[in-house]
Order: structure tokens, then C-alpha cells, then sequence
């Protein structure tokens, strides 16, 4: 993604989501906030 591949490296502080497993994954913060959108996008 070389347009937006800079907006998704390392900005803010990493932040963890539980996985399907329940176990938690480190990304950052623009990645988290992004699969939160999409979950709500899907209810």
C-alpha cells in the first residue's frame, strides 16, 4: 500500500486486540482503529 503504507507504520503507540483465539496482537494504533470501523461496519 504506497499510498497509505506510511499512515500504518509505527504512528502512536502499540496497542493490543484480542485475536479470534482471544489472544492479544500487538498493532498499532491507526490498524486498531481501522478494524474497529469495520467490526461496526458489520452489525
Amino acid at each position: 500500500m504506497p499510498l497509505f503504507g506510511r499512515w500504518f507504520e509505527g504512528v502512536g503507540a502499540d496497542v493490543a486486540m484480542a485475536g479470534a483465539d482471544g489472544q492479544p496482537i500487538l498493532m498499532s494504533r491507526p490498524v486498531a482503529d481501522l478494524i474497529a470501523y469495520l467490526i461496526t461496519l458489520q452489525d
